[in-house]
């Protein structure tokens, strides 16, 4: 009623995507038969992205309703809706064909321009998203929107209605034309629209109406009630689909365990077609690569207006979440999502190779990742996940069981695959410590970044960690260790045991001033709270990698490879330790290249050039720049040296 009641007393051109014609049920009926075929057959396979249907189809509309303009019609007039000729609705007649016909000739000239249009024009790398739309609204719409407002400013107009009806359809909820389009797709044509002011000074003024009366459909009711929460009768239970699935979206939750992989792939790679001979994992698209591993380890996108547009790809259309918009920089994330981390891991698998180059290749570029001050991290997370996933016999990833998914691999044979045979270590060494991670298992799938200190740990968070199959990355200020490995030590077949949860604590040693031999002395796992309030900790391995340090152990025959049975001392002032410390093995492994670590010997030349990327410049430029940062803003400088104090001062020096 709004529409009709302005067009009264202003030109107003409309459309309705009500998804019925049918004139007794609602009025205005839908113009759905004519965009229906216009948005299916051009966005089916991605052909074109909504932004630009929206603006061919906004600009066409505009150059139909020009065309149809009446010569003779005035603001003397007094009815305005004379203005269009053939664009009222009306019954089943000669005016709903009118209309129909309008609209089905600006669905064709839209397709025809869309033809003609190639995206890179508008849209080339690494474009802020906002002046793509901007660039397609110049293309597609500003050359009929101006024609039209000289014509009507010389009927005596100032300005003119266009409104969309009914655009809760777009809604994805309830839209038709469900995922060709949605209204936020439209909304920013909408906006590039603004940055256009008409010489003339005529105006345009967007309406997009709805008459939904029940908010409550678009909005929720109330608080979801709590459900119940996962649970295991054995430690094998946590590797089961069924299980898994419970964690991340509720969405997982309603899907059948036998499709729930295969969906998941879908919605991380939003493949442009099913086929049987075409994997939905296409590892030469870097959205389906990023996609991939953002699901399993912890990559930033840089936040900048330039990478906005692959940003807001990857929230559209690769499962990322949109966290902050700041003007034109958005924050994202990859939440942690078993059925996701699971997808993930499956084409990682089975195209790994070319995965992991053009992962490597793009982190290394750094125009689309990454935050640089976590490339230590992130080095040893994508590191230990492809350890993990070499772990695994052939075929990778192995049914067994009712619908278990995840292969849980052996401590012993993790770091076996890690540090190549005998863990690099001499005999004996490696002898004792075979024997010590005997009957210790992993089943980690992805990376959780634990934004809260990490001295202690509940044994209910040790298990939620178990359960989701997450492997914890600790925040930048957490002094004595970066992460740690969450590990079951008893048997898989018999019921689970929440004391027989334990962890291998890591840390990542990457500064420029590296130690000549180091032990790391101080370097411990946190405390395991029980339920009654006692701490415990439980005698485990902790792993020290120290990339810089490029020397031999001496006495150890040429070996870069160290085993230490010790008790962690009180390094640095963190509540981190217990009274007593217990008998812990540390590896310590001093460099980054395959001889360190032969899991990557096939990928050594990316994994060199991704450590390399941090220390680019010669130690002596690297320690003037580090002085003029401090010398900026030595309150700041302060704090930071004060954060990472506890991880530096661990290592101490043992020359024998």
């Amino acid at each position: 009623m709004l529409v009709e009641q302005l067009s009264y007393i202003q030109p107003v051109l409309s459309v309705c995507f009500r998804n019925n014609k049918d004139a007794t049920l609602a009025w205005p009926p839908g113009d759905d038969d004519a965009l229906w075929c216009y948005f299916k057959g051009l966005g089916a396979g991605n052909k074109f992205t909504e932004e630009e249907m929206f603006a061919a189809l906004l600009g066409a509309l505009v150059e139909e309703a020009t065309e149809s303009l009446v010569p003779n019609t005035s603001t003397l007039d007094s009815d305005h809706r004379k203005t269009f000729s053939g664009w009222d609705f009306g019954p089943p007649g000669s005016q709903a064909v009118k209309r129909g016909a309008h609209l089905s000739s600006a669905v064709e000239r839209a397709k025809t321009r869309l033809r003609r249009h190639k995206s890179e024009a508008t849209c080339p790398v690494l474009q802020p998203a906002s002046s793509w739309h901007t660039s397609l609204f110049q293309q597609f719409c500003l050359p009929y929107f101006k024609t039209l407002a000289a014509r009507l400013q010389n009927l005596g107009y100032e300005f003119a209605f266009i409104a969309f009806d009914e655009c809760r359809e777009l809604s994805p909820a309830q839209r038709k034309l469900q995922p060709y389009i949605s209204l936020i797709g439209l909304q920013r044509i909408f906006k590039a629209a603004d940055r256009f002011a008409l010489e003339s000074g005529f105006e345009f003024w967007f309406l997009l109406l709805d008459t939904d009366p029940e908010p409550s459909l678009v909005l929720p009711s109330g608080q979801a009630e709590y459900l119940p929460p996962p649970f295991t009768s054995n430690s094998r239970g946590a590797l089961m689909l069924s299980h898994l699935q419970k964690y991340g979206r509720p969405y997982w939750s309603t899907l059948p365990v036998g499709g729930l992989v295969e969906t998941a792939k879908i919605k991380l790679f939003s493949p442009k077609r099913k086929s049987d001979h075409k994997p939905f994992f296409d590892s030469s698209n870097i959205q389906h690569v990023i996609a991939a591993f953002a699901s399993r380890v912890h990559l930033e996108l840089v936040s900048t207006p330039q990478t906005a547009l692959f940003a807001a790809e990857s929230v559209r259309q690769h499962m990322r979440i949109l966290d902050d918009v700041n003007r034109d920089i958005l924050i994202t994330s990859a939440p942690s999502e078993p059925s996701l981390a699971i997808a993930a891991m499956d084409s990682i698998i089975k195209y790994g190779d070319s995965a992991w180059k053009s992962l490597l290749r793009e982190v290394t570029n750094g125009q689309i990742t990454l935050d640089q001050g976590s490339l230590g991290q992130l080095w040893t997370g994508l590191l230990f996940t492809l350890a993990r996933d070499k772990s695994t016999v052939t075929p990778p990833i192995v049914h067994c069981g009712e619908d278990a998914f995840v292969r849980p691999v052996a401590l012993n044979e993790f770091l076996e695959t890690l540090l190549g045979k005998n863990f690099g270590l001499p005999s004996n060494d490696s002898t004792k410590l075979r024997e010590f991670t005997k009957n210790k298992w992993m089943n980690f799938t992805h990376v959780v970044v634990l934004e809260k200190p990490f001295d202690n740990i509940s044994r209910k968070d040790l298990e939620r960690l178990w359960s989701v199959g997450a492997m914890v990355q600790c925040r930048h200020s957490q002094p004595v260790i970066d992460g740690g490995i969450v590990i079951y030590e008893g048997d898989f077949n018999s019921p689970f045991e929440l004391s027989q949860l334990n962890l291998v604590p890591w840390q990542t040693k990457n500064k420029s001033a590296s130690a000549s031999s180091s032990t790391g002395s101080g370097i411990t796992g946190p405390h395991i709270i029980n339920d009654d309030g006692s701490r415990e900790k439980r005698p485990t391995v902790i792993l020290l990698m120290d990339l810089l340090e490029t020397s031999y152990f001496v006495g150890r025959g040429g070996r870069s490879v160290q085993l230490t049975e010790r008790r962690a001392t009180k390094a640095v002032d963190c509540t981190g330790y217990a009274d007593e410390e217990p008998l812990n093995f540390l590896l310590n492994i001093r460099g980054y290249t395959a001889g360190e670590y032969p899991v990557c010997a096939y990928l050594e030349q990316e994994f060199v050039e991704l450590f390399e990327l941090q220390h680019r410049y010669p130690q002596d430029l690297q320690i003037i720049h580090n002085r003029f940062q401090q010398a900026k803003n030595p309150l700041l400088f302060e704090t930071l040296e004060h954060e990472q104090t506890g991880k530096e001062s661990l290592v101490k020096v043992d020359e024998h």
